[in-house]
């Protein structure tokens, strides 16, 4: 067993709403701007967000989670991808915005921070039902867990991107998650089997892409294709069609070079800063 500390918490049992990243970067912009020098979600500053946000205390406590698990904020401060994210799409509006975020809570699985999205992740490209995610969650933890709390995180994953025509009697509990305008997970009602669709090589921008392809490269300048294919498809589920044509469509813009060379079809792909990169992404 992996030595791991995996996170099954912080969420409060909430998935993210939409508008609520904007509420949150809004804030904490605004207390940027006003030059204060406090963490809006430390003790001692709590109450008086939760006051302003206009939010109850364990939402507030879960907003601050998934903004930090995003990697939106840190330490009561924007990170520099969230400025970029602020000035381009406040409303996280955009395809674009949403596969970026997509990208960056899926690759915390990769520091085995939030259990159930290594979970799901692990089993991206096949069908599966709450039973096997609960039972893989089970077998990766390092002690007892309540069904009750496994129950939670997985619903929480699944609530983030799809939304089922259950209406609660809660207002609060209709308001959708932004990433089911992805359409990426889909539900069987018969067989109680979800299972993610395969994406088309024009729905994801050739600079997400290169972001990507940057995380599994590492300071490598060169993989094979089936490699870095099936790295691609731990973030994003594509077939093997598609995959080329968006290597093609990135090759044009000389974000990489093929080479067809006893059929090893090696890859090199371009080196880029991250904050140009998501620069290009808003053009």
């Amino acid at each position: 067993m992996e030595n791991i500390k995996y996170s099954i918490s912080g969420h409060e049992s909430f998935y993210i709403r939409e508008g609520w990243l904007t509420k949150g970067l809004e804030f904490i912009k605004e207390a940027q701007m006003n030059n204060s020098s406090d963490n809006p979600f430390s003790n001692n500053s709590i109450i008086d967000t939760i006051d302003e946000l206009g939010l109850g205390v364990n939402m507030v406590k879960s907003l601050k989670f998934w903004l930090e698990t995003f990697n939106l904020v840190s330490k009561g401060m924007l990170t520099r991808h969230a400025e970029i994210i602020y000035d381009k799409d406040k409303y996280i509006q955009k395809k674009e915005t949403l596969w970026l975020l997509h990208y960056y809570i899926s690759s915390v699985q990769d520091n085995s921070v939030f259990i159930v999205w290594r979970a799901i992740s692990e089993r991206l490209t096949k069908v599966f039902s709450k039973e096997n995610i609960i039972s893989d969650m089970e077998l990766m933890l390092d002690k007892p867990v309540s069904l009750k709390t496994l129950e939670s995180n997985f619903n929480v994953y699944i609530n983030t991107y799809y939304s089922s025509k259950y209406e609660s009697k809660d207002p609060e509990n209709n308001i959708v998650s932004p990433f089911v305008k992805l359409k990426y997970l889909q539900f069987d009602d018969k067989t109680g089997d979800y299972k993610f669709r395969n994406v088309s090589y024009e729905e994801i921008n050739p600079y997400i892409a290169l972001l990507i392809f940057q995380g599994c490269m590492g300071e490598i300048q060169l993989i094979e294709f089936s490699k870095l294919f099936e790295y691609f498809r731990k973030y994003v589920k594509m077939d093997a069609y598609d995959f080329n044509l968006l290597l093609k469509r990135m090759q044009g813009l000389n974000l990489l070079t093929i080479d067809y060379a006893a059929g090893l079809n090696n890859i090199v792909i371009k080196k880029l800063d991250e904050l140009e990169i998501l620069g290009k992404i808003y053009e």
